[in-house]
Formats: C-alpha cells, sequence, structure tokens
C-alpha cells in the first residue's frame, strides 16, 4: 500500500501574538491513519517553551535556533474518533505560533513509523538546507517541514502577505525535488516580526539506503536574516503480505476456543487440528468473525478453512467481508460427522476482488446452523 496524504488543516491567520493557539484534525480521520502535528513559535531560546503539549499526540523532538523552536508530535494508527478534534497548545508568553496538521494513509501502524528523521537549525540566514537523512529500510516517503522567524521588520513589508497563503504557496518555499503540501504564517502589520512555516513532501517511494534531504529552502522575496528551523522526515510504509493469518478476534456468539490456544489468533497459528475453536451442541446461526492485518492487493482473494462437525450434520455460511457490514464473496459448505476434518477454500472471482477498496480491513465469518 502505497503512503498517501490524505488531508491537511491550516488554521486562520492569526494577527497577533497569543499564549492559547488551536487547531482543529480534519474530518474522516480513518482508522490506521496518521497524523503530524507541526508547530513553530517565536520569541523563545530554551529548547521548548510550550507549556501545554497536545493530548494524544506523541513528541518527536524539538528544534530551536535564536528566538524559534519548532516541535513535531506524531499520531501513529488513528482511531476514527480521531476526526473533528480541537487540540490547544499554550506557550508560556505571548508569541507568535505557526502550526498544520497533516494525515497521511499507508504508514505503519505498529513498530517505528519512521525510517530516519533528522533536524537542524540555523541562526541569522536567508537561505537553508535539510539535514541530510539515509533511510533504514525500503519504501519510505520522504517528508520535510521548515519554518523561518525574524523580528525587526512588519510582517507586510516583504516577508508573507495574505495574498500569498490564499493561492497555497507554502512559504518559505522549498527546492525542487519535493512537492509544497502546506503552510502557515503569523505576524501582523502593526507589529514587528513574522513566523512563517512550510511543508512538502516527495511520495515516491525510497530504496533502502538512499540519502535524502541536503534541499534549500528560501523565504520570500528578502534579504532579511532570520532565524530558522528545517526537519527531514521518512515515513516507514505498511508491511504487506500476500498471505496472512489472523489477527483479532471481532465477533463470537456461542463459540468457544478450545484446546491448548489462548485466543482464535493462536488457535490459527499452529495448523494443528487439536486446537481450535467450536460451537456449542446443535448451533443455530452461530457467528465467528476473524479479522486479518493487511495483504497485498490481488486479483482474486482466498479463505481456507478446517471444518469438522461432531454430530449430524453441520451447515457453515463462510463469508470474507470488508469491513463490518460489506460481503465480498461466501459460500455455503455442510459437513457431516463422517466427514472428518474438511480442507475448504473460498475463493472470490476477479470482479469480486475488484470490489476491496480497503486491504487493511478484511475479515472472515463463519456461521454454523445444524442441519
Amino acid at each position: 500500500m502505497a503512503i498517501t496524504l490524505v488531508s491537511v488543516v491550516e488554521p486562520a491567520l492569526e494577527t497577533s501574538n497569543n499564549t492559547t493557539h488551536s487547531i482543529t484534525t480534519p474530518a474522516g480521520v480513518a482508522l490506521g491513519d496518521f497524523m503530524f502535528l507541526y508547530v513553530s513559535y517565536a520569541g523563545g531560546t530554551t529548547t521548548n517553551s510550550l507549556t501545554t503539549n497536545p493530548v494524544g499526540f506523541t513528541k518527536l523532538g524539538d528544534s530551536t535556533a535564536g528566538g524559534i523552536t519548532s516541535t513535531v508530535y506524531f499520531k501513529q494508527n488513528c482511531a476514527t474518533t480521531d476526526s473533528s478534534q480541537t487540540t490547544v497548545i499554550t506557550t508560556s508568553s505571548t508569541n507568535r505560533v505557526s502550526k498544520v496538521i497533516e494525515v497521511y494513509r499507508g504508514v505503519a501502524a505498529s513498530g517505528s513509523a519512521f525510517l530516519g528523521y533528522a533536524q537542524q537549525a540555523f541562526a541569522s540566514r536567508v537561505t537553508y538546507t535539510s539535514p541530510v537523512v539515509a533511510t533504514t529500510g525500503p519504501n519510505g516517503v520522504w517528508v520535510e517541514f521548515a519554518t523561518w522567524s525574524v523580528t525587526g521588520q512588519v510582517a507586510n513589508a516583504g516577508k508573507v502577505v495574505v495574498t500569498d497563503r490564499a493561492t497555497a504557496a507554502p512559504n518559505p518555499d522549498p527546492a525542487a525535488g519535493l512537492t509544497k503540501t502546506a503552510a502557515h504564517w503569523t505576524g501582523s502589520a502593526t507589529t514587528t516580526g513574522n513566523n512563517e512555516m512550510g511543508a512538502a513532501h516527495n511520495l515516491t517511494p525510497i530504496p533502502s539506503g538512499t540519502s535524502v534531504g541536503n534541499t534549500t529552502w528560501t523565504p520570500e522575496t528578502t534579504t532579511t536574516a532570520g532565524n530558522a528551523s528545517i526537519w527531514t522526515i521518512v515515513l516507514a510504509p505498511i508491511t504487506v503480505s500476500p498471505t496472512a493469518r489472523p489477527t483479532s478476534l471481532i465477533a463470537s456468539t456461542g463459540w468457544s476456543l478450545v484446546g491448548a490456544a489462548a485466543s482464535i489468533t493462536a488457535a490459527e497459528a499452529d495448523d494443528l487440528l487439536t486446537t481450535y475453536a467450536e460451537t456449542s451442541d446443535a448451533p443455530a446461526g452461530l457467528i465467528l468473525e476473524v479479522k486479518f492485518p493487511e495483504i497485498a492487493q490481488q486479483a482474486v482473494v482466498k479463505g481456507l478453512s478446517k471444518l469438522s462437525s461432531t454430530g449430524g450434520s453441520t451447515s457453515f455460511l463462510i463469508q470474507i467481508r470488508q469491513g463490518a457490514s460489506t460481503v465480498i464473496c461466501s459460500h455455503t459448505v455442510v459437513v457431516a460427522l463422517a466427514d472428518g476434518v474438511v480442507d475448504d477454500v473460498l475463493t472470490s472471482t476477479t470482479t469480486e476482488a475488484l470490489a476491496i477498496t480497503d486491504w487493511t480491513d478484511l475479515r472472515m465469518r463463519w456461521t454454523a446452523t445444524a442441519v
């Protein structure tokens, strides 16, 4: 699964210095999404003078030079409840704060979300270059954040003007090789100084060991030196397998886990016929459903089952599903006591597999009924 940018939030321009700053996450955050919150603020020289860190985010780090600090936060493996949530950030004094949220899809939901990152800060510079990062794994994507701040000059007199942001031109601008994705500006036409940030990426998968970065960022038409902070980050992709075993139990009505297995995951992991899930006697529409990790997109999908009936005959309705309600394919198998253990394969058609739009949420469901 390729890593893609699915949404960006840039709050309204702040034209005055404040101690409280808020930003709202986008609607439609999906399970497993990855979220960046990039914050930069002027007016402080300590490593971090944020007095309230954003709730639910993990800090990647800070980068400080002169009177500017930038901080990268992230949320890995987001939940749908992360949609449309307001995050409040407070600073110890009235500062100019720029911020942006970016939501990526296809980033590793477990383990490290990064194949490398680095930050660099510069005092009193007009242009500045991003640090170089050598990726530590395959198929990552390259993201950069940059911040520039200056005091002693009115913000609308040659730095960043509102019309620039209205045309979606991030400030500062990155060099060739990166696509601009976001920008935010804070400052005032009546007070000196401003704070501007930009975000950019290159979503082409990167081979392991490849070095990225070393791009030059330049603030808009200005000859006034400012303080800068810049990040180079490589996001790790989801590791996709062509085959998979269940990772969790979604639903169970009247089924129990027996044998040596402590969970359905363990029961399905060893291929032994002595560890499995079973229904109570004379089942009547009893449901067992399990979830799988993401598998690679393919022309057809197959679900493998081992089935038996210990008394009379049992009808098994077997389904491969996407999410809670979308049935991709199904069939019914009747197993009699005399059949012993039956190896069953449910195979979709190509058309049915093409209907799968989310390969991260595939499930199998068995519905057992005595016949």
